[in-house]
């Protein structure tokens, strides 16, 4: 998605102009997740700050290098807040993850105790999208939305970096 949004947002000097105002807050969420979240002088970290980590600009100059450098800092621009949130591999046995839904019960506790960790993110931090600081409903978000999306294809979008 991002990288699709960069092939259609021009990049001018004007820094009057903040896309980060318009665009949602990012939960990534990162399923069958098996690292151990520590920094690389082995303390720990949280998940956002795994997150922010991986965000990094990574060294190197190769073009697949520079093409992911690109969207990370993409990433950064278009969305002001961000937050990270892992799950474990929801059930041990290849069979169950087929079917989710009818296989509830094979579930690991550790699973369940990380959706529940996100719902309470979802529920208590994440706040409606707003213009102008009044929430938008839902069907006034899928208006934007599809505002956006033609204001994109037509090339009509201008990104203002600073």
């Amino acid at each position: 998605m991002v990288a699709e949004l960069s092939k259609r947002i021009k990049f001018t000097d004007d820094a009057s102009f903040d896309l980060k105002s318009y665009f949602p807050v990012l939960l990534w969420v990162i399923r069958d997740f098996h690292l151990e979240l520590i920094d690389e002088n082995g303390m720990a970290m949280t998940h956002d700050e795994y997150l922010e980590s991986a965000l990094q600009d990574q060294p190197g100059f190769s073009p697949e290098i520079n093409e992911r450098n690109k969207i990370r800092k993409l990433i950064k621009a278009f969305f002001g807040i961000r937050h990270c949130h892992t799950l474990v591999r929801p059930a041990d046995e290849e069979d169950h993850l087929k079917d989710l839904a009818a296989n509830k019960g094979e579930m690991r506790s550790q699973f369940w105790s990380q959706v529940e960790g996100l719902k309470k993110l979802v529920f208590s931090e994440l706040r409606p999208k707003c213009i102008n600081n009044v929430p938008m409903t839902g069907k006034t978000f899928v208006g934007f939305a599809e505002k956006i999306v033609a204001c994109l294809n037509k090339g009509a979008v201008r990104w203002h970096e600073t």
